[in-house]
């Protein structure tokens, strides 16, 4: 009885699973036939990194290449099944050729022999007619005997159109061999002339690789390098916040310094300037329309400040790596250095120090968290 596999609550043969792409893959790799196997190592394969600390799989490279490549591959694949087919019919049509030579040269040596036959015997019919010419006139004059010298000459003459009849036959033959000879010599240099193209196709194929090997690596580099570019980016952003916090401290403290010596009088006159900026945005110290207090009005609003003072500062850097393209690029790099800082303030920022105007829409959904633009 055949074994079953039992999948979750169900038994199936080894055929039903091999049937099925789902249960194929709870198979051992020494039930599946060599085309599945084959097709499991290559999945296999196209899954692992495209090199150590890339984020780019072998079948993306791969997919990359094909695309690049794909055409010529196609190309030298055709030309590989054309070579051995016109060499074929080449050679066939030879085997043609030299069939009909074989047969057109016999034919004109049989020519030839059936003239030299048929010429013989009307030399032959000749001579009996001058014989008995002959021996008619003798007989009338009284002369006795044949005219031997009439004879002689005749058959002179024949011998000699014999011998020219048997040239031509000759002739005939050597060029039907001639030709014979070099459509065998064709014959027989076809065969070099295919390895030849097999030749040039397998350097084809080779020099096809060599490609796909070093575009492969110019991928991984150029990924490698495009993450260098970004690492470089963020360390000067990195640095360039770290002198900005730096000067916010020291801003910070002269300001204390100053508050430290201001009057009793300044005082009073700062916290009720700071009192009524807060009713102004707000209720005071409760909450505001959409029940944001005034601790999450000015921290949300100091959120801003900080992400617009970055912004800035990546706007008028001087070095590429650091001002960016973009503003999806600015939002981006923003949302990196500030992560626990709402996306919306985020975008609000660099949307405010990019295209000088903050989107209407966002204002509202500012609004709601206790942000007024």
């Amino acid at each position: 009885m055949a074994k079953k596999y039992t999948v979750g609550k169900k038994k199936y043969t080894l055929a039903q699973m091999l049937a099925n792409p789902r249960l194929r893959g709870q198979l051992p790799d020494s039930k599946l036939p060599a085309n599945l196997l084959a097709m499991r190592k290559t999945n296999q394969a196209n899954k692992k990194p495209a090199g150590p600390g890339s984020s780019m799989t072998v079948g993306d490279i791969n997919s990359i290449l094909d695309t690049q490549f794909g055409g010529q591959s196609k190309a030298l694949a055709q030309r590989q099944t054309e070579i051995p087919t016109w060499f074929n019919n080449y050679r066939a049509a030879l085997d043609v050729m030299q069939a009909d030579q074989t047969q057109r040269t016999a034919g004109a040596v049989q020519a030839t022999q059936t003239f030299g036959a048929n010429a013989a015997a009307n030399t032959q019919a000749a001579n009996t007619q001058t014989n008995n010419q002959t021996a008619a006139a003798n007989a009338i004059s009284g002369a006795g005997g044949v005219d031997a010298a009439a004879l002689q000459r005749q058959q002179a003459a024949e011998n000699v159109r014999q011998t020219g009849i048997g040239n031509w036959a000759g002739l005939a033959q050597q060029l039907g061999n001639n030709q014979s000879a070099f459509n065998a010599g064709t014959r027989t240099q076809s065969y070099g002339m295919e390895n030849n193209a097999k030749s040039e196709l397998g350097k084809a194929y080779s020099d096809l690789f060599t490609k796909r090997a070093s575009s492969y690596q110019d991928l991984l580099a150029g990924e490698q390098k495009s993450k260098l570019e970004a690492a470089a980016f963020n360390l000067k952003t990195t640095d360039t916040l770290a002198d900005n916090s730096r000067q916010d401290a020291s801003l910070q403290e002269t300001t204390r310094s100053h508050k430290a010596n201001e009057t009793a009088a300044e005082k009073r006159l700062r916290l009720a300037q700071e009192k009524a900026a807060d009713a102004k945005n707000g209720k005071g110290n409760g909450k505001d329309q959409y029940g944001n207090t005034l601790k999450q009005r000015r921290s949300v609003k100091s959120d801003y400040r900080k992400a617009a003072n970055t912004a800035a500062t990546m706007k008028n850097s001087k070095d590429p790596n650091v001002r960016p393209k973009t503003l999806s690029q600015a939002i981006s790099t923003l949302s990196g250095l500030y992560p626990n800082v709402d996306i919306d303030v985020i975008t609000a920022a660099a949307e405010k120090t990019f295209r000088g105007k903050v989107n209407s829409k966002r204002k509202r959904s500012l609004k709601q968290i206790g942000l007024r633009l």
